[in-house]
């Protein structure tokens, strides 16, 4: 029987009059409008939440709050991210076998909004345990949401509204995209500008604001229901997956490092009209019309990408600092003293810093009579010659030649302060205090050194304050690293302020009294982080060729039991791709991130030249919905405000 859709819905609903169901139809344009716009309105506040974790955020608060290496840091945020993209083949099943989308987009969603909740007040004392159950429920909440969103708004569209269709996926991915715009942007300044509960962060106000946003996402996706009405197609219960699970159980303003991701969904709101009124029609006027063909050209820009975050990172990895190698250590040498002082042949002037790279352990401790387990990996020593009688102060810090974790600027302390009490050196306005470790004490002189700080580079003068006096610097440089000596009388200091209050005199000569020199050991970032904007333009161009074709596409060639299945599997994709990605950060197979980046450039390679060959073959299907001999039967819930 080859009946028409419009006679197949009739016969289906026989409380529909044959004129009733013309005007539904007609009436469906309109009436899907305002669903849509329903739809994305829930789904800006819910992307907001969504995009959030895809941030550098949760790696800092891995590394700063939970205090996780680096690599376990990243192993954990893509382990987490696995969970997002793998769940939706969970979520998909449960939507398209069992309760429809519809109900389980609501479920799903109460479980991720707990999961948000849950993480904001974890993130008040840092507890791993209860930060991992809420990222958990987060992963879980996901896989109910991702692939159901977009497919339940596709299924607000009939045949006939193809093109409103293809509008439909491209401002869905404009609408996920203003939401990590939003996200990225402001999560960071959320994380770091404000402070609570005692700490220099706060990042409960980072986590907490998107769960009130799921909330109110949530809210309104309920009100939709009502207020416009949703069309909602009942589970299949025949869907294919569910059937093969079953055969086989049978058988000046500083931008922060984790804003510059706000660039990627800035341009993908700019470009996806560019490509939708440009670059289309272009590609079609020579052939490159086809969805597959924009696919693998996609895919090949996101290669290319690749190629060129891995030349940046090579330029990178030539401004780092040397490596310390094994058995070795690296030598600071600071000469206290009046007259120059040699040493390795290497002549260092008075009040003046040499550092030595990669010396052999062995003569080190000879030469400066340690014993032999006091320099270990990964270890400075720190020679300070303070008088032509004394021997000279040693000292053993963390490896000194380092960048800044934080982006700021990083400082070493060496102080001698007569009067010195163990009164707290810190930044004023910001806590916790440095803390200070006392070595010796010659002729009321205390030696000791400062445990190494960061401090945020703002363009603004930055102190330093101990015993209510502050040491100011003026130029300091961004990704730099400094060792510094300060000497001094606190005693002098305090006295001078107050015979000049008492004089009534202006205080303009207070820090002389202590005297500073600070070294530069390890230089400031020379290349911009704006350099990132090419490969970020050349992987958004591939995004939006790739992803947004790639979402429409298998969108249209899903049978009707497998429409969120099919953007689960979608999903699936991206769960294996960071499945690789933590699988590498834990093998370590490569010395540098720049070789890292060149071998994902080739995988993407290969693996779109494998695609290519399989889209030549490939015969696309045509009208699905009407061939699979699936029900086709939908339901006007609130049809009466459509």
């Amino acid at each position: 029987m080859n009946q028409s859709r419009r006679d197949r819905y009739r016969i289906r609903n026989p409380s529909f009059s044959s004129s009733e169901m013309n005007f539904a139809r007609g009436s469906h344009s309109m009436g899907c409008e305002v669903r849509y716009f329903n739809h994305q309105m829930q789904h800006n506040y819910l992307s907001v939440s969504l995009k959030r974790f895809e941030t550098a955020i949760l790696v800092f608060y891995f590394k700063f709050i939970l205090s996780f290496n680096e690599d376990l840091a990243t192993q954990a945020y893509h382990i987490f991210a696995m969970a997002c993209y793998f769940t939706p083949v969970l979520g998909a099943i449960l939507a398209d076998s069992f309760i429809g989308k519809f109900w389980t987009i609501l479920s799903i969603s109460c479980i991720y909004a707990a999961g948000n909740i849950i993480l904001s007040f974890a993130s008040i004392s840092g507890t791993s345990w209860i930060s991992f159950f809420g990222l958990a429920l987060i992963a879980l909440g996901t896989g109910g949401i991702k692939p159901c969103v977009s497919a339940f708004g596709g299924d607000q569209f009939l045949p006939g509204q193809e093109r409103q269709l293809q509008q439909f996926f491209s401002l869905f991915y404009i609408s996920i995209n203003s939401g990590s715009l939003i996200s990225t942007f402001l999560t960071p300044i959320l994380r770091q500008d404000i402070h609570c509960f005692g700490r220099q962060d706060c990042y409960p106000l980072a986590f907490g604001i998107p769960a009130i946003l799921m909330v109110v996402a949530l809210i309104l996706f309920i009100l939709g229901r009502f207020i416009t009405g949703y069309i909602i197609h009942p589970p299949q219960k025949d869907n294919i997956v569910v059937t093969v699970c079953c055969c086989v159980a049978l058988g000046n303003y500083t931008i922060k490092p984790d804003q510059i991701q706000v660039i990627n969904p800035l341009l993908v709101i700019l470009f996806i009209p560019v490509f939708d009124y440009l670059i289309y029609p272009f590609m079609n006027t020579i052939g490159l019309n086809k969805p597959l063909k924009r696919m693998v050209i996609g895919g090949l820009l996101a290669a290319l990408s690749f190629g060129v975050c891995g030349f940046i990172q090579t330029q990178i990895e030539m401004e780092e600092p040397v490596l310390m190698l094994k058995n070795q250590n690296h030598l600071l040498l600071y000469n206290g003293l009046e007259d120059p002082y040699s040493f390795q042949n290497e002549t260092i002037a008075p009040q003046s810093l040499k550092k030595f790279i990669n010396l052999d352990r062995k003569m080190l401790t000879e030469i400066f009579d340690l014993s032999p387990n006091e320099l270990k990996n990964d270890q400075t020593l720190i020679i300070y010659y303070r008088s032509k009688n004394e021997n000279p102060m040693k000292m053993v810090f963390e490896n000194v030649l380092v960048k800044p974790e934080k982006g700021g600027a990083k400082i070493f302390t060496l102080f001698e302060l007569k009067n010195y009490d163990r009164q707290p050196f810190f930044v004023p306005g910001k806590d916790p205090l440095i803390e200070s470790i006392v070595v010796g004490n010659y002729s009321k002189a205390s030696v000791g050194y400062l445990r190494s700080f960061e401090i945020d580079v703002t363009g603004n003068p930055i102190m330093i304050s101990v015993d209510g006096q502050n040491i100011t610097y003026l130029t300091l440089q961004q990704g730099a690293t400094y060792f510094q000596l300060i000497r001094g009388d606190l005693n002098k200091v305090t006295k001078k302020i107050k015979q000049l209050v008492q004089m009534n005199d202006l205080i303009v000569c207070e820090i002389q009294a202590l005297e500073t020199n600070i070294i530069k050991i390890v230089d400031e970032n020379k290349l911009s982080v704006f350099l990132q904007l090419i490969q970020y333009i050349i992987m958004t161009s591939a995004e939006i060729m790739f992803s947004v074709t790639g979402l429409e596409f298998s969108y249209s060639q899903a049978p009707k039991s497998m429409k969120s299945v099919l953007q689960a599997a979608w999903l699936l994709m991206i769960a294996f791709g960071n499945l690789i990605v933590a699988v590498i950060a834990d093998l370590k197979i490569f010395n540098e991130q720049s070789y890292e980046f060149y071998f994902f450039g080739v995988l993407m390679l290969v693996d779109i030249i494998i695609f290519a060959i399989m889209s030549y073959f490939y015969v696309p299907l045509e009208n699905v919905d009407d061939d699979d001999g699936i029900d086709s039967e939908f339901y006007l819930f609130g049809a009466n405000h459509c």
